[in-house]
């Protein structure tokens, strides 16, 4: 955010390095690590880091990263860093290829059977429910993704995407860098850079066995950086131009909130027998659809939310702070695919198995997020 508030302006407060209040609305909330104003990308990543060792050191491993926030609260900067202080991008990309590194180096001096490991990225763009491929410079005028759920065990099926395979790290960064430049901006009353669409940069870990007959196994890594919200009287006020895209934004995330929700309510021991088991709204949204591997498969997914601690967004701050903790909620039992139960026991499940959870204390009120 830009410059910080006084004490006696402030909106939220953090009390403790697991909660944090908000004294206007004599509200507080409780998350698993609450970091303060002062904190660096380098502390952050450290709570990120031990994610990326898991995608690595357990093969077909998913795990997903998202940044969730409103405009200006610093959902960027926590992905993207400086050069004082690289973000979560970098550090991911440096660990994964440092580990690889260290993989083949550690087979050829054991000279066990050889096995390789190979990085690869994608990058896509989700503006006003259409997917576009950031590392596809042609695709962004000429070409929308197509998108397909109905993938069995791999999950979202995007047509289209073009995977690249980088041989350095350097060269890894590069292509998040021109994906970046591809991004849709705009000005926003909060931000006079506010990315209008989500962004989603995949980092794949494949292993070839080095036989003929075996599979590659693919382990995935996803760092959503999710388009601010905003309320639409507010990005009306500023900019009427701004009004859909603010529109599309704001669905999109409510739907992400409802699919959290109905997880919830789908895991919930305090359901009454006999009672219809929720529906999970994944299609309501291509942001959701994409993400359904990571919010209901098999996979860790990691949730960091912003808020300013300006009084003006109080009300802002209380949305992203309910989300977040509803999402506390929904504890996902994240296993490798190889170790999953088997196929005929998977498909008996079906889609339930998506949504078993282990709910906290309780299941929280249904969030409120800032929509249009």
């Amino acid at each position: 955010p830009d410059e910080a508030p006084g004490a006696e302006q402030r909106a939220v407060v953090r009390l403790s390095p697991t909660e944090v209040a908000l004294p206007l609305l004599r509200r507080s909330f409780e998350f698993d690590l609450v970091f303060g104003t002062e904190a660096q990308t380098m502390g952050i990543w450290d709570e990120v880091s031990p994610l990326v060792d898991s995608v690595f050191d357990q093969p077909g491993m998913h795990a997903c990263v998202m940044a969730y926030g409103q405009t200006g609260a610093g959902k960027t900067f926590t992905m993207e860093g400086s050069d004082e202080q690289p973000g979560l991008i970098t550090h991911t990309a440096e660990q994964l290829f440092r580990r690889a590194a260290e993989e083949r180096a550690s087979v050829a001096k054991d000279g066990d059977h050889p096995q390789q490991v190979e990085i690869s990225v994608s990058m896509i763009e989700i503006y006003q429910e259409q997917l576009y491929d950031l590392l596809n410079p042609g695709s962004i005028d000429s070409g929308r993704l197509t998108l397909r759920n109905d993938n069995g065990e791999s999950g979202p099926e995007v047509r289209g995407l073009h995977i690249r395979s980088p041989d350095t790290l350097e060269e890894a960064l590069s292509l998040y860098q021109s994906g970046t430049k591809l991004r849709r901006l705009g000005t926003s009353e909060r931000n006079a850079r506010s990315s209008r669409s989500h962004a989603v940069f995949s980092l794949y870990v494949k292993r070839h066995a080095g036989g003929a007959d075996e599979v590659p196994v693919v382990s995935k890594i996803s760092l959503v950086d999710l388009a601010g919200s905003e309320r639409q009287s507010t990005a009306s006020d500023y900019d009427r131009a701004r009004v859909s895209e603010a529109c599309s934004i704001n669905r999109s995330l409510t739907t992400l909130g409802k699919v959290v929700q109905a997880c919830i309510a789908r895991s919930s021991s305090r359901r009454p027998e006999g009672e219809k088991v929720a529906h999970v709204p994944y299609r309501d949204s291509v942001l959701t659809r994409l993400l359904s591997d990571s919010i209901g498969g098999q996979a860790k997914t990691l949730l960091i939310v912003h808020v300013t601690p300006h009084a003006r967004d109080a009300q802002e701050s209380r949305c992203t702070l309910q989300f977040a903790a509803n999402a506390a909620c929904v504890q996902e039992r994240a296993a490798s695919k190889e170790r999953a139960a088997s196929k005929e026991r998977a498909a008996s499940r079906g889609g339930d198995e998506r949504c078993r959870r282990e709910a906290g204390a309780g299941v929280l009120k249904a969030p409120t997020p800032c929509r249009c």
